[in-house]
């Protein structure tokens, strides 16, 4: 990235930089970069090969009663739905 990048970003973005927080945003913005390039070389084949598989660690996704009233908290509960104040005339 150069700086004309970073003018570019930042008209998009409708702000006002100075040349200091330009030159500043280079270096960050190369550095972030920098760290996806390292992402980019580490291996992942066989990380993603697990992902598609099924686990059996994992739970059953099974619903349960929360125990929780709405009665008990709202006082704006009608027929399990909430009735509130009228706030636009």
């Amino acid at each position: 990235m150069d700086i004309k990048d970073i003018e570019k970003i930042a008209g998009l973005a409708n702000l006002d930089l100075t040349g200091e927080e330009k030159q500043s945003f280079v270096g960050h913005f190369n550095t972030i970069l920098d760290y996806f390039k390292i992402l980019e070389s580490a291996p992942s084949q066989d990380h993603l090969q697990t992902l598609h598989t099924t686990d059996s660690r994992l739970r059953e996704d099974v619903a349960t009663p929360s125990g929780i009233n709405p009665e008990s908290f709202s006082p704006y509960l009608e027929n399990r739905h909430f009735k509130v104040p009228r706030v636009i005339e």
